[in-house]
């Protein structure tokens, strides 16, 4: 994002700025449809293309990596009860089998 953001800054002006539209979107596109269009590439920004690259790889990791994790949506943690841990004397058994859900909590 910052990378992104540094390039935007670096290559915009009042007067106007580099317009992505016309060379690193179609370059995009030919990337996704396995037709690789090069000659897009040749008068990009450095920051431009610094940007499109770190972004690929990234997207390129993500399955190897705990960032996979977002696709799979644990929607079941924003309602689950919370943990409660409670110390007992070592070797003292259970005195019920623990149940799921809240519990009141005897004071």
């Amino acid at each position: 994002m910052c990378l992104g953001l540094y390039s935007k800054l670096t290559n915009s002006g009042p007067s106007g700025g580099y317009d992505y539209r016309s060379t690193i979107a179609p370059w995009a596109r030919s990337l996704f449809t396995l037709r690789p269009d090069t000659g897009l590439w040749a008068g990009v920004p450095t920051t431009c293309q610094a940007h499109a690259v770190l972004g690929m790889l990234v997207i390129a990791v993500v399955p190897y990596t705990r960032l996979v994790h977002m696709f799979s949506a644990p929607w079941f943690y924003l309602f689950r009860p919370y943990l409660v841990y409670r110390s007992r004397p070592a070797g003292q058994p259970a005195e019920r089998a623990p149940r799921r859900g809240w519990e009141g909590i005897d004071t």
